[in-house]
């Protein structure tokens, strides 16, 4: 079970979801007193090497975490090491070693990085910086561009595709909702009601990294409380009390409550 001060709070507002579950998954693993797997919450968040390490850095300017190295570290042996440097939380004070389940060549990369960048130089002041970056420039940083092969053209073709994926499964959530909406409130959506929901959802597929699938279990969770039955009606109320369902519908409660918190 996670402990929580209360002094998280005032970060509710500074940090993104992302952000703040990524410090929960620190915290849990801080509270049972066990390493922390930094390749394991990348694999679980569903990140990039590149996206992890931003957070991280966020955290750090926040104040809410900290890394601590009790000297030089020797990576020539880091596939034999199984922990490498501390993390201290910020909050709770509460420390513990950084370590990796799986040494591969990408994952120590990853923690060279964060050991050159966030303790012996303090880079993750200029975050600004790191992020204007393109992708290649700040892979360069962890691998270096003859080993990563990345051409502009292929990043240019990788963009494009993710966009087209984005905007049909954007279609396919909308879809669902009209329908669901048609079947509780028989009446059909306006054309504008449906372009102000496409937006809505190609933006929740960017900044969030639940499938179609968990969207329309969301959407299907909540049109099943009696609470929402004439209340519901677009997107956006779907990603504001998402908590709801991530708490309860992913879990299959048995029977979901109709004494629901409401974000408005």
């Amino acid at each position: 079970m996670i402990t929580l001060d209360d002094k998280i709070i005032r970060y509710f507002n500074k940090l993104t979801k992302k952000e703040l579950v990524t410090y929960l998954m620190i915290s849990r693993y801080l509270t049972e007193g066990e390493k922390i797997p930094l390749d394991n919450i990348q694999s679980v968040l569903n990140q990039t090497s590149n996206e992890l390490i931003f957070t991280l850095g966020t955290l750090i300017n926040a104040g809410v975490i900290k890394f601590l190295s009790e000297g030089e570290i020797d990576f020539s042996a880091a596939h034999e090491m199984d922990q490498f440097f501390k993390l201290k939380d910020c909050i709770s004070s509460k420390e513990g070693f950084v370590t990796l389940r799986e040494k591969n060549k990408k994952s120590l990369s990853f923690i060279i990085y964060i050991y050159n960048n966030y303790i012996k130089n303090n880079k993750y002041k200029y975050l600004k910086d790191y992020n204007s970056k393109n992708e290649t420039e700040r892979e360069g940083e962890i691998i270096s561009a003859e080993q990563s092969k990345v051409t502009a053209n292929w990043r240019r073709v990788l963009r494009h595709a993710l966009n087209r994926d984005i905007n049909a499964r954007a279609n396919m959530l909308v879809d669902h909702l009209a329908d669901r909406l048609n079947k509780m409130y028989n009446m059909n959506q306006s054309g504008n009601w449906r372009m102000g929901q496409l937006k809505c959802a190609k933006r929740l597929f960017k900044d969030h990294n639940y499938s179609l699938d968990v969207w329309k279990s969301a959407i299907d969770y909540f049109t099943e409380q009696e609470y929402w039955q004439d209340k519901l009606n677009s997107l956006k109320q779907v990603e504001k009390n998402l908590h709801q369902f991530i708490s309860k519908g992913l879990k299959k409660s048995s029977k979901p409550s109709t004494d629901v918190k409401v974000v408005k």
